[in-house]
């Protein structure tokens, strides 16, 4: 096998301790981790030259984990005409606004009318990655609205999925919640990991992981900034320092401050308001409040640093202007 057909690591501080299946999927986040369970066990993945077919195996500091590319299968996804915001686009990379209501990639339930089936229509021939999200290096939640940015060749999906993995790339949503956060900014680093009872939420309310933590809990940062509050709704800024699955909606819910319209995590019981226009129009609300406003990262190939901001949508302009006061 060629040196071309191999990826390598080193084993570090940020990979050490780690589980090999866990690891993989720290240092490749556009390939599951289940996925990578399957690779293991298939002996695609050696350490040191030797072969490993556990996912469990624990990673020590200097050892080289070696990955042979699984050459792509056929991919049964279909190109859609599906209209796209787009913020930027040069050859290696597309930067689009993200409607809410539209899911990332196809997956259990939405095997069709994603936002990888518009892209493949927008720019043929876009098969980076893994194959089932080509191109993809982040998500954001179906109900969650604003900008993401995806790599069109394979140079910049790697380099952009090790900016994500580095927390080199800035991340700044809009988020509006119930009641008033004591301080602002409130910067909250947590653990994070699925919920005990509810396998759909996620949970927080635990320290941040060392050592002695299980592989489940990860690591969740983010520092909340208060812009403005009214009629008992706080319109939010959101500087995420990881990208945990429903993190911003998971630390807001289990602060006690839930995002409006977040009927998982109890945004959507509005009753303790009084009758305002600001709660008639939270209440119109079909989703959570959480806009991806701004993504800050650098080029892949110019090294330029690119800052994309995504308007808010109509639903929470309304919302905006209701707390913050007509915009300019």
């Amino acid at each position: 096998m060629s040196e071309a057909e191999r990826l390598f690591h080193l084993v570090d501080d940020s990979t050490a301790g780690l589980r090999l299946d866990a690891a993989l999927g720290q240092l490749f986040p556009a390939v599951s981790r289940s996925r990578w369970q399957r690779r293991i066990e298939q002996g695609a993945v050696r350490i040191d030259g030797a072969p490993v077919t556990r996912s469990k195996h624990k990673l020590l500091l200097g050892q080289r984990i070696e990955v042979a590319v699984q050459a792509p299968a056929p991919s049964s996804l279909v190109p859609e005409d599906i209209p796209l915001d787009v913020l930027f686009e040069d050859a290696s990379l597309i930067v689009v606004n993200k409607p809410a209501g539209l899911v990332v990639h196809p997956a259990a339930g939405h095997h069709t009318g994603t936002l990888v089936n518009a892209l493949l229509h927008h720019a043929p021939g876009m098969h980076v990655g893994d194959q089932e999200r080509p191109g993809i290096v982040h998500r954001l939640d179906k109900d969650t609205s604003g900008v993401m940015v995806v790599a069109k060749t394979e140079a910049a999906h790697t380099h952009l999925a090790e900016q994500f993995r580095a927390r080199a790339i800035d991340k700044r949503y809009r988020a509006y919640c119930l009641g008033a956060l004591a301080t602002s900014p409130l910067a909250l680093v947590t653990g994070h990991k699925r919920h005990p009872k509810d396998r759909q939420r996620f949970f927080t309310k635990l320290p941040p992981p060392d050592e002695h933590s299980p592989p489940s809990v990860r690591r969740a940062s983010a520092t909340y900034i208060t812009r403005a509050v009214r009629d008992g709704i706080s319109a939010l800024d959101v500087d995420l320092g990881t990208g945990r699955t429903h993190q911003i909606r998971a630390q807001l819910a289990d602060h006690g401050h839930p995002l409006i319209g977040d009927a998982l995590y109890g945004g959507d019981k509005l009753k303790g308001l009084l009758p305002t226009d600001t709660r008639r129009i939270a209440e119109q609300l079909t989703r959570q409040a959480l806009h991806a406003h701004i993504l800050r990262f650098d080029h892949p190939v110019t090294g330029a640093r690119i800052a994309c901001t995504a308007p808010l949508p109509d639903d929470l302009a309304a919302l905006e202007e209701a707390i913050c006061g007509p915009q300019k």
